[in-house]
C-alpha cells in the first residue's frame, strides 16, 4: 500500500507546470548564448574554459569513460528542460 500523503508533500501538475514556465525563459537566454542547447554540468579544463566547451567536453569524458563510440547505441531519457548533450 502507498504511503499517505498529505496537502503540504503532494506536488500538483499546476506547480510542475509553473516551475517550467517559470524557468523557459532563463532556459532560453542560455541557449541563445552559448553553442549547446542543454543546462548542465561542465567540465573544464585548460582548452574548455567556457561553459560552452565545458559542457561539450564534459559529455566526451563521460562517454569516453562508458566506451560510447559511434557505433553505440544510447537511450538519453533526459532531465526536464533543453537539448540532447550530443
Amino acid at each position: 500500500m502507498a504511503p499517505k500523503r498529505d496537502a503540504s508533500t503532494t506536488v500538483r501538475s499546476e506547480e510542475v507546470a509553473s516551475m517550467y514556465n517559470e524557468l523557459t525563459g532563463t532556459y532560453r537566454r542560455m541557449w541563445d548564448t552559448y553553442d549547446h542547447q542543454s543546462i548542465h554540468s561542465g567540465y573544464f579544463d585548460d582548452d574548455h574554459d567556457d561553459i560552452g566547451a565545458a559542457a561539450k567536453n564534459m559529455t566526451r569524458i563521460v562517454a569516453d569513460a562508458a566506451d560510447i563510440d559511434a557505433e553505440t547505441r544510447v537511450l538519453d531519457i533526459g532531465c526536464g528542460a533543453g537539448g540532447d548533450p550530443v
